[in-house]
Formats: structure tokens, C-alpha cells, sequence
């Protein structure tokens, strides 16, 4: 969410849309052994960005306020523009441990937005929205349904018509 921005905001855009157009997505360099997935660190999202914003003459700072990770994109010209991710805290975990895990998630979700990388199936933040349940999915098929029923009747044709009950 855009917190606030600069008066002049013309050649900040400009330049984040060159370098988003050179921006690659980040790797999923993690893996999340109780999702069984795999997903961005903010070390790899920082790589991608690190060797493309200067070419453009952007920085970004980032920081904690009232509950928010703060992004502040800056421009050599001097425009800005500073966003706010939400800070979700895990119930489980107390004092700093708590503070640095929010803070992690939410400066990798500010980057990814503010700069629009998408690495796909980031699962990684599961846990802060869905408490300690793992999220449903939906099973994938690996055949097609009726070659899985070869010679055999389907569940539909296998099905008796209803009797009449007293």
C-alpha cells in the first residue's frame, strides 16, 4: 500500500519501469520442509535487485513502523515513494525471534510488490495466515479419468438405481 510519495513523481516511474523491465525473478533458493515447498529468500530477492536498481539511479531503505514494514524507493532526481507492508505476528513465537520473523516475511513481501517480481508458488508465509495448519490442495491427476477406469466400470455406471424404502 502507497503510504506517500514525493510532489514531483515523474521520473521515479520512469525509471522503475526500465529496470522492472530488466529484472529477472528470484530463485527459490529456500525450502520449506513443513510445506514441502520451495520459495525466494530475501537474500536471493535482494540479488536481483542489487545489480539492476543502480542503473536507474534507485535505492530502497526499508524499516518498521506502527506495525508496518516500511519500503522507502528512491530516485537519484530526488522523487520517492514510500509503501507499508502489514507486520503479522506468529502467536508461537515470542519477543525478538517473533519481530525478526514478521519483519523478514513482510520486507520480502514489500520487495516483491514494490518492484513487481513474482516468484511463483511462495508458500512461505502460509504459517503466519493459517496458524499451524498445513492448507488444503487440490490433488493433481496424472492420468486422464477414463483411461483410469480401463475395462472397468465407472463409479457413475457402477451406481444402482434408488429402491423404493417403506
Amino acid at each position: 500500500m502507497v503510504l506517500n510519495k514525493s510532489d514531483q513523481f515523474k521520473e521515479l516511474p520512469t525509471a522503475l519501469a526500465k529496470a522492472q523491465a530488466e529484472l529477472g525473478n528470484p530463485r527459490k533458493d529456500s525450502s520449506n520442509p513443513f510445506f514441502k515447498s520451495r520459495y525466494a529468500s530475501l537474500e536471493a530477492i535482494v540479488a536481483v535487485l542489487k545489480h539492476v536498481l543502480p542503473k536507474y539511479g534507485i535505492s530502497y531503505l526499508q524499516g518498521i513502523s506502527e506495525a508496518k514494514m516500511v519500503t522507502l524507493v528512491s530516485h537519484q532526481s530526488g522523487e520517492w515513494i514510500e509503501l507499508g507492508y502489514p507486520l503479522v505476528m506468529d502467536s508461537d513465537k515470542k519477543g525478538m525471534q517473533a519481530v525478526q520473523s514478521a519483519a523478514t516475511y513482510a520486507r520480502k513481501g514489500s520487495l516483491l510488490g514494490a518492484f513487481g517480481l513474482a516468484p511463483a508458488e511462495d508458500d512461505d508465509g502460509n504459517l503466519a495466515s493459517h496458524g499451524s495448519s498445513v492448507p488444503q490442495r487440490a490433488p493433481q491427476r496424472t492420468q486422464n479419468r477414463s483411461q483410469s477406469y480401463q475395462g472397468r466400470p465407472t463409479p457413475q455406471q457402477n451406481q444402482r438405481p434408488p429402491q423404493n424404502v417403506r
